[in-house]
């Protein structure tokens, strides 16, 4: 064999290894983004049971006890990310947590008070915090958890501004 075809096989040889590898983790990869992909419909289908549980269960023909139900869920929703924080000790986390939570009891009582509107976008708002961790990755929260909130929190807000909407049509002018 001549010094050519010597480097010619050798680069054949590595040729096909460097495919096989390129292929395997192609497939790896793919694999990943099935698994994810997988996990983060999961958890939205879950948020989204849970949301239509949660409306089932909360639902009174009385618009004002809905509305004060729905605004404290929107305080819980807030302190659970509080207590993730907290639980993983304390940090920078912690304190920006509880001014979350700061933040949606405000807009919980002021919506309580004034406007099931009010309440909504404050659940929309939220939506917004849980794509904040979605992103951020942040790792005292549960990977799945995100997901699951932002589409929570997604049908309670629909809900809520649907039905003052309806009801707020339906009242004499």
């Amino acid at each position: 064999m001549d010094h050519f075809q010597f480097q010619e096989t050798i680069l054949t040889s590595v040729t096909i290894r460097q495919l096989a590898y390129i292929r395997v983790s192609r497939l790896f990869v793919e694999d990943k983004i099935a698994r994810f992909t997988m996990d983060m419909l999961t958890a939205l289908a879950v948020g989204v049971v849970a949301a239509g549980a949660l409306v089932f269960a909360i639902r009174s023909e009385e618009k004002d006890v809905e509305r004060y139900r729905l605004a404290v869920g929107l305080g819980v929703v807030a302190a659970v990310y509080a207590a993730f924080s907290m639980n993983a000790g304390p940090g920078v986390w912690v304190l920006a947590e509880l001014a979350g939570v700061g933040l949606f009891g405000v807009i919980a009582i002021v919506g309580y008070r004034h406007s099931a509107l009010v309440v909504a976008a404050g659940w929309m708002l939220h939506v917004g915090w849980d794509v904040m961790h979605h992103v951020v990755e942040v790792r005292f929260v549960p990977s799945w958890y995100p997901d699951a909130c932002i589409s929570f929190d997604l049908v309670v807000a629909v809900y809520l501004a649907v039905r003052s909407w309806r009801a707020s049509e339906a009242a004499p002018a």
